[in-house]
């Protein structure tokens, strides 16, 4: 019994942090502060709006984007 009680207990502390809609300069100062870098970025999308120079500067960084719908 205890050891099935192990597997569905939570960890303490966070393990991921995500980020939604950041500008280039709010992101390098985050990076340059952060003790944690995010682990997702998310974006919002619309056909008119592309942003490949922040798509490929998350890449860079190792960190996941996502989009949703405006």
């Amino acid at each position: 019994m205890a050891s099935s009680n192990k597997l569905i207990r939570p960890r303490r502390g966070t393990r991921f942090k995500g980020i939604s809609d950041f500008g280039p300069s709010q992101l390098h100062t985050l990076l340059k502060i952060a003790k944690m870098k995010p682990y997702v970025h998310q974006f919002g999308a619309h056909i008119c709006l592309t942003f490949p120079t922040d798509l490929e500067r998350n890449q860079n960084e190792g960190i996941t984007v996502t989009t949703y719908c405006l």
